[in-house]
């Protein structure tokens, strides 16, 4: 029993156990990938000041929070503490990580898809085409999905949905033509942009002549207003004919 001098507490029924048979414990597949550096630097903590922090495991020895710790408990052949959690699942698992260190959106992506979340795997998919493209998958989830601003919560939370693989196909292929003609790192912005231009469509043959004479400069912005702007100078650069509102 632990001896303490507080006031006005109760015990929660979660006893604290420990073991070294590490055997017990099983990694969940959808959880987020071991980060190396987040890894090496709590092993560092735990073989100077021991296990802090139990992890969390359901009646199975599954490992709903914590895989870091117990890898690391692992390795330096400690006894690793544990709270055993029977009524935890796996709808669990981003929100008991996230409150130890933030997932970033590609752990959310693995999360669901291993799931097997439909319009996950399928984006998954699709970003695994384009990796030669080296955008980041928040690109992707703006590129494939309506312009909600909660569509990043609503990705954390599994609710992605594709409600524009069509248009997203179109953003592609536009983006392959015009990437070597464009002075700044792309933004979801950006590709809201180009989605913006193929809705008024514009003629992609005359603005990807265009973009090669006069690239498409950096935006310090995040006002869509700007960047149709410029793609309305870029698209009438030179053009002896009746200049074409874009904006």
């Amino acid at each position: 029993m632990v001896r303490h001098n507080l006031k006005n507490v109760e015990r929660t029924g979660q006893e604290t156990l420990m073991t070294r048979d590490y055997n017990n414990f099983k990694l969940i597949v959808s959880n987020r990938d071991v980060q190396n550096q987040h890894y090496e630097r709590l092993k560092k903590s735990i073989k100077e000041h021991g296990q802090m922090v139990p992890i969390i495991v359901d009646g199975n020895g599954n490992v709903y929070e914590g895989q870091h710790r117990l890898l690391a408990c692992k390795e330096l052949n400690i006894p690793v503490r544990f709270i055993v959690n029977p009524v935890i699942s796996l709808d669990d698992i981003s929100e008991l990580n996230s409150q130890s260190r933030n997932w970033k959106i590609d752990d959310y992506l693995k999360h669901h898809a291993e799931r097997d979340v439909k319009d996950y795997i399928k984006l998954r998919e699709i970003i695994n085409q384009h990796k030669e493209l080296n955008l980041d998958t928040t690109h992707f989830i703006t590129i494939f999905s309506s312009d909600s601003g909660k569509v990043i919560k609503n990705f954390q939370d599994g609710k992605y949905t594709i409600t524009q693989e069509a248009r997203g196909k179109e953003v592609l292929a536009l983006y392959y033509l015009i990437k070597d003609f464009v002075d700044t790192n792309p933004s979801q912005i950006f590709f809201r942009s180009l989605a913006k231009l193929l809705a008024r469509k514009v003629n992609i043959e005359r603005l990807v002549s265009k973009v090669k004479m006069r690239r498409f400069r950096k935006i310090d912005t995040a006002n869509i207003r700007y960047y149709m702007l410029e793609w309305e100078e870029v698209y009438n650069f030179k053009e002896k004919k009746e200049h074409v509102r874009i904006y």
